[in-house]
């Protein structure tokens, strides 16, 4: 009498962690069809299968939902990052203008020029960057969209690699679920065995 009942809620427990099991083996796997013999009917794991629909579905809630390309160019616009980026062009304009001029030219008019280079630089460049970024800008936001670039990126990412990645980041959650699987697997068992023990 005992072994039947503990032998009936460790079946449903097992069973229950390896109903489990192979769902989430089956997010994945198998990569490609494979038929089921003696069937016309074919399996596939649930990413590989979709992967194209998920891949526009994901860029278009990255472009629409999180980041767009008017909102990168806005960073790239930014007030700081244009005055970081003519500094770095101000000092290296000196620094190639200082090697050029002769090793015999006065200090005093090598100074007048490297600082002659400086004051046109600080002047001209905001107007040029400006009239640059601009131009680009529109540029950009006729050929390149945010949504296409996911879209690709994600039709064209490795299976395993991206399977690797989540059970890497998601294994701590994804065993959880087994051993959810497992201890309802149990209770049902016990549900049975109270109602096997009631009607008997």
């Amino acid at each position: 009498m005992w072994p039947k009942l503990v032998i009936i809620p460790v079946i449903g427990a097992l069973i229950g962690w390896l109903t489990n099991y192979i769902a989430i083996k089956l997010i994945f796997r198998p990569f490609v069809p494979k038929r089921i013999p003696f069937t016309p009917w074919s399996i596939q794991g649930l990413i590989p299968k979709r992967q194209d629909e998920i891949a526009v579905n994901v860029g278009r809630v990255v472009e629409h939902e999180l980041i767009s390309m008017e909102e990168i160019i806005g960073e790239l616009n930014n007030h700081s990052r244009k005055q970081h980026l003519i500094k770095v062009v101000s000092d290296l304009l000196k620094e190639r203008v200082n090697h050029r001029l002769p090793g015999f030219v006065p200090y005093s008019l090598r100074s007048l020029v490297i600082t002659l280079v400086e004051d046109t630089v600080k002047k001209e460049a905001p107007i040029l960057f400006e009239q640059l970024t601009e131009s680009i800008s529109q540029d950009i936001l006729k050929e390149v969209k945010v949504e296409h670039l996911v879209e690709e990126k994600l039709r064209n990412f490795d299976m395993l690699q991206l399977e690797r990645l989540i059970f890497s980041v998601a294994s701590k959650e994804l065993k959880h679920i087994e051993v959810l699987g497992a201890i309802l697997g149990f209770l049902i068992g016990m549900v049975q065995l109270g109602v096997f023990y009631y009607w008997g």
